[in-house]
């Protein structure tokens, strides 16, 4: 299942034009023929983004590879979070910061006039742990609350 999940992840952002996930995703079990000309350039044919299709700069997938690379030391969790850092940067850096993109689905989409805090207090801080840790990680001695914040595991004394 671990398999499945993280690859998804993945293939969610592999799914779109912009190479950014939205929130929400609709599995297609048959490949139909306007879904393959709509979705030609996706390697993700069976993945397509419905309902709100903008990107907002979620963390979530981050997060599941840092502690997939944390746990497994499998440098391909590395190179997918490369990859989707390379994309937020070259889509969704605005002159002030970073922004909500209004449209995975299209290459040329447009900033949104709003970005979100959760960016840079968790989106940016499992990216830098992602590429930054080398020796012991961080979850040997600390659980992530929902926030991304650190609190140190509790210890039995005996």
């Amino acid at each position: 299942a671990c398999l499945t999940v993280r690859t998804t992840c993945v293939a969610m952002y592999n799914s779109t034009a912009s190479g950014l996930s939205s929130d929400e995703y609709q599995v297609v079990l048959t490949k139909d023929e306007d879904q393959v000309k709509v979705h030609s350039s996706s390697r993700w044919m069976d993945l397509l983004p419905t309902g709100l299709t903008k990107y907002i700069l979620r963390p979530e997938t981050l997060e599941s590879l840092y502690v997939l690379y944390s746990k497994t030391r499998n440098p391909v969790f590395r190179e997918w979070g490369w990859q989707i850092w390379s994309t937020i940067k070259k889509r969704c850096k605005g002159n002030f910061g970073f922004a909500v993109l209004h449209n995975v689905n299209d290459a040329n989409s447009r900033l949104d006039d709003r970005g979100e805090t959760f960016f840079y207090s968790e989106t940016l801080k499992y990216l830098y742990l992602l590429f930054s840790e080398d020796g012991p990680s961080y979850l040997d001695e600390y659980i992530f609350n929902t926030e991304a914040h650190l609190i140190p595991k509790q210890t039995r004394s005996q």
